[in-house]
């Protein structure tokens, strides 16, 4: 699948933890102040927006994926990826196991996506556990 548009990244980071607020700051540096700021999870407080504003969302690699995608996920979930040998060209799989309770007995659903590109294969495999989750609020 194509890389993900600007609005997918936006609603993905979101989900994920991070925040975006309109700026308050009367001394803040840029001129327009009609401008919002964007925080990663770990620069939001317990009263909100602390510091470190960045200037966009995270590249889709498998380090941020991993840094602030993952944790956001069920303690019990299981990552797996594996190769497949697609018409001579290898495609990553990445394969999302979500935990589901039936009362006391715990089960597993399998979310996946394949792609060249690993850190590809795990955000379309994310979106889709995210877009579940979502659906289930």
């Amino acid at each position: 699948m194509d890389k993900p548009t600007d609005a997918q990244m936006k609603e993905f980071w979101e989900w994920y933890g991070w925040k975006v607020e309109m700026c308050h700051h009367k001394y803040c540096a840029y001129e327009d102040k009609n401008h919002s700021h964007i925080y990663p999870p770990d620069k939001v407080g317990k009263q909100g927006i602390d510091y470190g504003a960045v200037n966009g969302y995270p590249k889709i690699d498998l380090n941020n994926l991993f840094k602030y995608a993952v944790p956001k996920l069920d303690i019990c979930t299981r990552i797996e990826f594996h190769m497949n040998p697609v018409k001579g060209e290898r495609e990553w799989v990445a394969v999302i196991q979500v935990p589901q309770w039936r009362g006391q007995e715990l089960d597993y659903k399998s979310v996946s996506w394949c792609d060249q590109d690993p850190a590809l294969a795990l955000f379309w495999a994310l979106d889709k556990v995210r877009k579940e989750e979502k659906s289930n609020e």
